[in-house]
């Protein structure tokens, strides 16, 4: 989640980390002073086949 409110209170954050810690995910920051920080989160996959309609 990104904001650009002046007063937040940064539970958009902390929500999201809690339901990737309750799915068995990792997230995983890489920042750079100056040029921004990268965020990823990765999932473990299903041991079904997901069925996607498009």
């Amino acid at each position: 989640f990104y904001t650009t409110k002046d007063k937040g209170t940064g539970l958009g954050t902390s929500v999201s980390l809690r339901i990737i810690e309750t799915m068995n995910g990792k997230v995983f920051y890489k920042s750079e002073p100056g040029v921004g920080t990268e965020v990823r989160m990765v999932l473990p996959g299903s041991k079904k086949p997901a069925l996607v309609n498009f």
